[in-house]
């Protein structure tokens, strides 16, 4: 099923909405950790539990910044679907079904539709 002229417009714009919002997630990742690093070398935290918050905190922003990157590299892919072939753009990467425009339009950077992806998940 190809898509309309005016919905791949539609997906390509959210494509990079999304994007730019991963790219400004990182990038304040990479600032406010990188004062923070450079902060932990110079200071230290002179209760146990205060650094046992600390390296809490950080933990929890390596793992947010390591999903934003994820993302951004699944709608770097998606563009470079978009762009390669805007006829082809939405086929399911598993059956070569349609993903679905509902599911693109809430998650643009989709591979598999919804039967798909649930097989995936279920480990079928």
């Amino acid at each position: 099923m190809a898509y309309t002229k005016e919905q791949l417009k539609h997906l390509e714009a959210r494509l990079v909405r999304e994007r730019e919002r991963a790219v400004r997630s990182i990038t304040r990742f990479d600032l406010d950790f990188g004062a923070a690093a450079q902060e932990a070398l110079v200071t230290f935290s002179l209760h146990m539990a205060d650094e046992g918050t600390d390296n809490n905190q950080r933990e929890k922003a390596f793992l947010l910044a390591g999903e934003d990157g994820r993302r951004l590299l699944a709608i770097d892919n998606a563009l470079r679907r978009l762009y390669k072939s805007r006829a082809s753009f939405g086929e399911c990467g598993g059956c070569g079904n349609a993903v679905g425009f509902d599911r693109l339009d809430a998650i643009p950077w989709a591979e598999t539709c919804i039967q798909c992806q649930n097989q995936r998940e279920n480990g079928a």
